[in-house]
């Protein structure tokens, strides 16, 4: 290896102590070679410390030369960092092909300038086609700033590839042009999202298509987008969930069945309520005694066990409501409680330490599982049944092997407080554990296990549920809020609002098209995650038949993929 791969290498290991960093950083600027300053440029991209960052940019000052102004040129397209932006601006002069002149001038804001440089959009048009996210939106939001009509209509000759940045921009830039013919073609390509902007904004000109049915179409969307909102805080159409209000005290406990159609929910004062899905009509009730702090279903729906807070752990029948009894076994006070996949094993976290276990349908207990420090809080098992997952009160996830029980391991994740909840993605690769300092954790368990992802919340976070695609986490925080992340990104994805107080519990529908939220403030809420779906999905992939039923929302998105399909076919 020659010196000058030496010194990148050093700089750019992570391990590399600051000061002997910032001295490598010296020898790259002294070097002046291509590789030396992309180097250094995609450092000041990324983002570094205060004196390596100014050392880096004493490299790209104005009349550095073609060297430096090339090489942050070209760093500045791979990357689309304003940062770098500023700094080529400022040495454009020294670049000597007119077109990468332009592009900086374009991504500078400096539309006078790109206009002398790019008269025919050619260099705008092979910018956009090779660039990469960070530098489409950058290239999306200067183009808003400008209104450039010209970006506008090189980003929408492939409306399958834009991305969200690109569409505001774009709906944005031929709205304040008056190009409503552009923007009624670029129609069938959207989201519900962007298509009810367009629709509003085709609307409120009074613009009308030519022919009858497309004359027709508008004229059917045009009211329904009056009756829709996009929610600023999830980016999807507004979600009006269905809320159920029967409870008398804070629900404690949620679980559903495996076909999707019956929710149960459980409160403090030991209220079991049954409610068909996807409505919420009532299907019965019954009293499991105060203290109700847990529950859990099995998935044909036949058992139901629910736990006190200090008390046993009950089973009842099925749509019957007959209850069976207590069950032998069960620690002081159970704080969660799951049902294995195959249903045949009821586990139950105490507050007494132990792990009890259960064989179903009788409810014969197993030899409990020790090994925690403190009460347990939260129990999840895989998809494939072959693993437990257990949260303590002194920040502990311990796994077991099951049916065995056989201890497995710790996640070597170190939480800021009680783990509160768990759950294991779908493929069963990831255990996600929450706890009251603010985060949730996804710790891999058999790629990489020592990579841990750290999600922030803004409040003390009690539940936790995973969509069955596992693309999305929901958490229920302290404040009545349920925030929303992307997975496996760990990318926000928003949040919910409603509840009056905490949010102890979550749960998903095995068919993914309802997120069930229950509350301090004694409500059920039924949100349509279908919904939010379709919202972020092109109208001609919507599958309408998901969709919940009598909403505003539902009616505009069911009547825009409908327009869609018919000028795609």
């Amino acid at each position: 290896m020659d010196l000058e791969a030496a010194l990148i290498a050093d700089f750019t290991d992570p391990l590399t102590p600051a000061r002997r960093r910032r001295k490598t950083a010296l020898s790259l600027a002294s070097f002046g070679s291509p590789a030396a300053l992309r180097t250094l440029a995609m450092a000041l991209a990324a983002g570094t410390d205060r004196r390596t960052a100014a050392i880096a940019e004493r490299a790209f000052a104005p009349g550095a030369g073609v060297v430096a102004a090339e090489a942050l040129s070209e760093a500045l397209v791979e990357t689309g960092s304003p940062r770098l932006t500023t700094l080529a601006a400022a040495s454009v002069n020294d670049l000597p092909e007119p077109g990468a002149r332009a592009l900086v001038h374009f991504l500078a804001g400096k539309f006078d300038r790109y206009d002398e440089y790019d008269p025919g959009g050619d260099e705008l048009r092979t910018l956009h086609d090779l660039a990469g996210d960070r530098l489409r939106i950058l290239l999306a939001e200067r183009a808003r700033a400008g209104h450039r009509v010209d970006w506008a209509l090189v980003a929408t000759r492939e409306p399958h590839r834009m991305i969200d940045p690109e569409w505001q921009a774009a709906v944005e830039v031929l709205a304040s042009a008056e190009r409503w013919p552009s923007l009624w073609d670029l129609l069938p390509h959207a989201t519900p999202v962007h298509g009810l902007r367009i629709v509003t904004a085709l609307a409120n000109a009074g613009w009308q298509p030519s022919g009858d049915r497309a004359r027709r179409a508008l004229a059917e969307l045009g009211p329904l987008a009056r009756e829709c909102a996009v929610d600023a805080e999830t980016g999807a159409l507004a979600l009006a969930p269905v809320v159920l209000t029967q409870h008398p005290a804070w629900v404690t406990g949620l679980a559903v069945t495996a076909d999707s159609a019956l929710l149960v929910s459980g409160d403090y004062d030991g209220g079991v309520r049954l409610w068909q899905l996807p409505s919420g009509t009532p299907a019965g009730t019954l009293d499991a005694g105060p203290g109700l702090w847990s529950l859990a279903v099995t998935p044909d729906g036949s058992l139901l066990a629910t736990g006190e807070h200090r008390g046993p752990v009950w089973l009842w029948r099925l749509p019957s409501r007959e209850q069976i009894g207590p069950i032998s076994g069960a620690g002081f006070g159970t704080a969660s409680l799951t049902v294995s996949p195959d249903g045949r094993l009821l586990i139950g976290g105490s507050s007494d330490t132990k792990v009890c276990v259960w064989k179903l349908p009788d409810g014969a207990p197993a030899k409990p599982l020790t090994g925690h420090e403190g009460g347990v809080w939260s129990v999840t098992v895989s998809p494939d049944g072959k693993l437990l997952a257990t949260g303590d009160d002194h920040r502990t996830v311990r796994l077991w092997e099951l049916p065995a029980g056989t201890p497995a391991g710790t996640l070597s994740s170190s939480h800021g407080g009680v783990v509160t909840a768990l759950v294991t993605t779908p493929d069963g690769k990831a255990v996600i554990s929450a706890d009251s300092g603010m985060t949730a954790r996804v710790s891999p368990i058999l790629e990489r296990p020592g990579e841990v992802r750290v999600l922030l919340a803004e409040s003390h976070l009690w539940s936790l549920a995973v969509s069955p695609d596992g693309g999305l986490l929901a958490g229920g925080e302290q404040r009545g809020t349920v925030r929303l992340w992307h997975l496996p990104g760990g990318e926000p994805a928003g949040v919910l609002r409603g509840h009056r107080g905490p949010v102890r519990e979550l749960a998903i529908t095995p068919d993914g098209s309802t997120l069930i939220t229950g509350g301090k403030d004694g409500t059920v809420r039924l949100w349509p995650l279908a919904l939010l779906r379709a919202s972020r999905t092109p109208a001609t992939d919507i599958d309408v038949d998901r969709l919940p039923p009598d909403t505003p929302a539902t009616a505009f998105v069911a009547a825009l993929a409908r327009h869609a399909r018919s000028r795609t076919s």
